[in-house]
């Protein structure tokens, strides 16, 4: 088996997804703190529907992301809360998303 590449520009690897869900949401992060009703969910919320929307764009609509629809979100949500530190000590990614900005 021929090992697989590994490419963050695109949305065909779970490396991929998982970085283009964190660029994306550096982008949006700023917009969501500033609105009203969407500041107070926290980031990981947020972090899990780009992710699962992405891996759904890669793999249904793009058809560059091969496998299983379900099984690849569950690993791309994985990754991408692990990412972002959900799990990390400070809580940084629990607040909401309002308070995690600046």
């Amino acid at each position: 088996m021929p090992p697989q590449t590994v490419d963050l520009g695109s949305l065909t690897t779970i490396a991929g997804v998982v970085a283009a869900t964190i660029a994306l949401m550096s982008v949006l992060k700023p917009g969501l703190a500033a609105a009203p009703g969407l500041s107070r969910v926290p980031g990981w919320v947020y972090t899990v529907l780009v992710a699962g929307g992405l891996t759904y764009v890669g793999n249904r609509v793009l058809g560059t992301l091969a496998g299983d629809l379900l099984a690849l979100t569950c690993q791309v949500v994985v990754n991408a809360l692990l990412s972002i530190g959900t799990y990390h000590v400070t809580g940084v990614a629990t607040k909401p998303i309002a308070a995690s900005v600046g």
